[in-house]
């Protein structure tokens, strides 16, 4: 019997003009000792892979949760047939740059949007050929990186006349989103979101500031259960948010929950604080909500990790997972951010060095959130481990999500 390769999964958000996520693009690569990633297979096969996986092995809902799933295709348009039909207004399929074109090729094209699926090409300004299929396209791509802005300005302006939307790739940084934002792109991909935007000045707004005061008091460990309690019960809308997640079908409890001290008693203390601080983050309702499913996936990533190697203080590799995206929350580097915090030094240093177990668990949920997976590794954790860590955190942050809306 054939041995069936691991998977990992990557997916790299696509973002509408307010911020949200309007789909994520599938990137898969095979867990194999050859480190090959789908990109180096040849398109044909990367496609073939990402579709099993994504419609059979997976699931759709678990990848992208309610969101689109934005698919490469491969340049031979004769295997374009057998992508299944399930879910087709749910899936974005990615015509490759240098597909051939040709009265069968725009047949193939035809028949996918008839079978409901969205279609996009890339810039096809230097290709005029690519506009036979303009009827069929939803979404034009732009690589901005590879452009100088001016050239962009002058293809934005060229592509107008077919009035589809405009997709920017590769943005970076959140300064290039608000440029770009500015041309009239519809939307947006790239790692910026994950990346701080550090503000000169030292000081954070009235919102944050009071955001971070309540971390670190539900994270003071001089506070017992009943202070605790009293700090969470004094924010109506915190401890609001706790008792509704808690009664949630996600705890799938028998009972309902009426407060705060009953969480206690079921979670415990280390676990309500972990909750309370995620309900406190929450609360940054100038932030891009996809910010804090950043810091979540981090989060669960990072405990998983600690489970699956049997490492001891799991929730304390929760906390260094969810408190690493501060410093894109806050716009603050994270060394001042979390100076003031009651953190002990082995997370203070997984935060701030990524020092000791916490930090490599944390580079690792790092490395899976920017699909580069030839730098996941945890201690001696198979890679069957890591995929496993890899989709059932994609799908606890999702369902936490949703519960939070």
């Amino acid at each position: 019997m054939t041995k069936k390769s691991n998977i990992y999964i990557g997916r790299q958000p696509i973002y509408n003009a307010n911020l949200g996520v309007f789909a994520y693009e599938l990137l898969f690569r095979s867990g194999d000792t050859d480190n090959v990633s789908a990109s180096d297979k040849s398109g044909d096969e990367a496609t073939s892979q990402v579709v099993i996986n994504t419609f059979l092995e997976m699931g759709l809902e678990n990848l992208v949760g309610t969101r689109n799933a934005c698919i490469n295709l491969g340049e031979n348009y004769l295997l374009w047939e057998n992508i299944p039909r399930i879910m087709p207004e749910r899936v974005i399929l990615d015509i490759p740059e240098n597909l051939k074109i040709n009265e069968a090729s725009v047949n193939v094209v035809k028949d996918l949007k008839k079978a409901g699926f969205k279609l996009a090409v890339n810039d096809f300004t230097n290709r005029p050929e690519m506009a036979q299929l303009i009827n069929y396209i939803d979404i034009i791509r732009i690589n901005v990186m590879d452009l100088e802005y001016e050239i962009t300005k002058k293809h934005v302006a060229q592509l107008k006349k077919y009035n589809k939307a405009m997709l920017a790739e590769k943005i970076e940084h959140l300064d290039d989103y608000d440029l770009y934002t500015s041309l009239g792109f519809t939307y947006f991909q790239g790692y910026f979101l994950s990346h701080p935007k550090i503000v000169k000045s030292q000081s954070i707004s009235n919102n944050r500031l009071s955001v971070m005061n309540l971390i670190a008091t539900i994270n003071n460990p001089r506070h017992n259960v009943d202070q605790l309690e009293g700090i969470i019960n004094k924010d109506i809308g915190l401890s609001y948010k706790i008792l509704k997640l808690v009664n949630s079908a996600l705890f799938g409890l028998s009972s309902k929950v009426e407060s705060i001290k009953h969480c206690i008693v079921l979670l415990g203390r280390r676990q309500l604080i972990s909750w309370a601080t995620m309900m406190a983050m929450s609360n940054l309702d100038d932030r891009p909500h996809e910010m804090l499913h950043i810091s979540l996936i981090r989060a669960k990533t990072c405990e998983l990790l600690a489970k699956y190697s049997r490492a001891s203080s799991e929730d304390c590799y929760f906390t260094v997972g969810l408190l690493s995206a501060l410093d894109i929350l806050m716009q603050q580097p994270i060394k001042q951010l979390v100076k003031n915090l009651p953190l002990s030094d082995e997370v203070r240093d997984a935060l701030v060095y990524r020092k000791g177990d916490m930090g490599e668990a944390l580079n690792s949920a790092i490395a899976f959130e920017l699909s580069e997976w030839e730098k996941v590794k945890f201690k001696n954790l198979e890679k069957v481990d890591l995929v496993k860590v890899n989709l059932e955190a994609y799908r606890w942050a999702n369902e936490i999500t949703r519960n939070l809306r």
